[in-house]
């Protein structure tokens, strides 16, 4: 048998997922339902064994993912999971200060999400950053994943184009990265450049090399190993 807080913890991403659903349900105008609230709709569903209000619990996203019919034959699978879920649910929410909190999310063009939490302070709620990795880049689909591969390209982000690399990918570039920095950097305290006319060369490394061309008044690189 689950342990009662894996349960909650079940119970819980349920209704994170549904606070925005729930609040928007209805006539306009309806305010935002708290997740106190939500949790005690989702109790009174378990109550009354009543799946299809349950089910309207679920976030639109997650709804259109899961069939009702689904739905409900797993609400009746596990009819006493449920009577479990609802006497910690309601357990929870006779304390004084529930430990409830509302979390948000904003997925930007480039692939980043921002991730928010809710905080109590003196004057009422405010939100507040709550992961410090503000370059997570987040791709559910191989599509996604390509579309901001071709963005960051297309921006000649450097940056982008790193978030959007395995871990293993990314970190061997970058191991690969600082190597020729700190050897080309050592190289230039002695530079042995070779030039001829409008060309040079530099071997900063018996692997690596940069050539050079002069093009008007200024240098540029024309190749690189």
């Amino acid at each position: 048998m689950r342990t009662s807080a894996r349960k909650l913890g079940a119970v819980a991403a349920l209704v994170w997922s549904t606070v925005v659903a729930v609040g928007g349900a209805g006539c306009a105008g309806r305010s935002t339902v708290s997740p106190a609230a939500t949790l005690r709709r989702y109790a009174d569903a378990i109550a009354t064994d009543d799946a299809r209000a349950a089910y309207q619990l679920l976030s639109p996203s997650l709804r259109s993912s899961v069939r009702v019919e689904d739905f409900e034959k797993q609400w009746h699978d596990n009819r006493r999971e449920r009577d479990e879920q609802r006497q910690l649910i309601l357990t929870m929410l006779s304390r004084r200060h529930p430990s409830l909190s509302e979390r948000a999310e904003l997925r930007l063009v480039q692939g980043s999400v921002i991730h928010l939490s809710s905080v109590s302070q003196t004057f009422g709620n405010s939100w507040v950053l709550s992961d410090a990795n503000l370059r997570s880049v987040s791709a559910t689909t191989p599509q996604e994943a390509l579309r901001l591969l071709l963005l960051a390209a297309e921006q000649r982000n450097f940056s982008a184009l790193l978030r959007i690399l395995s871990s293993e990918q990314r970190q061997a570039l970058e191991a690969q990265l600082s190597e020729r920095i700190e050897r080309l950097r050592a190289a230039l305290l002695r530079p042995s450049i070779e030039v001829s006319g409008d060309r040079a060369r530099i071997e900063y490394d018996p692997r690596f090399f940069i050539e050079l061309t002069r093009e008007g008044g200024s240098w540029r690189v024309t190749d690189l190993n």
